[in-house]
């Protein structure tokens, strides 16, 4: 399976197999992918947010709450938590 997370203003695309991984380890290897620096700088995710809004238990299993293709926000400390997630607007 393969999952979408966005970090700040960008889109990671993550390959996380079966799924079986935290929740948390998904924030982690995007983090890692982030920039040379692993996101070292970034701090440690305090949450992830759906596309809805749902805020996702970071000791679940990745296939029990998302599905392939599924598109995740990394809440960092220091972000809104409550805007971390972008609003459609239309033109």
């Amino acid at each position: 399976m393969k999952v979408n997370t966005h970090v700040r203003d960008r889109q990671i695309g993550i390959e996380c197999g079966d799924g079986v991984q935290a929740v948390k380890w998904l924030a982690d290897a995007s983090l890692c992918r982030y920039d040379g620096a692993f996101g070292v700088s970034l701090g440690v995710p305090v949450a992830m947010r759906t596309d809805t809004s749902q805020v996702l238990d970071m000791t679940a299993p990745i296939a029990s709450c998302l599905e392939h293709g599924a598109h995740v926000w990394i809440v960092l400390p220091g972000d809104d938590r409550n805007s971390i997630v972008p609003t459609t607007t239309t033109e």
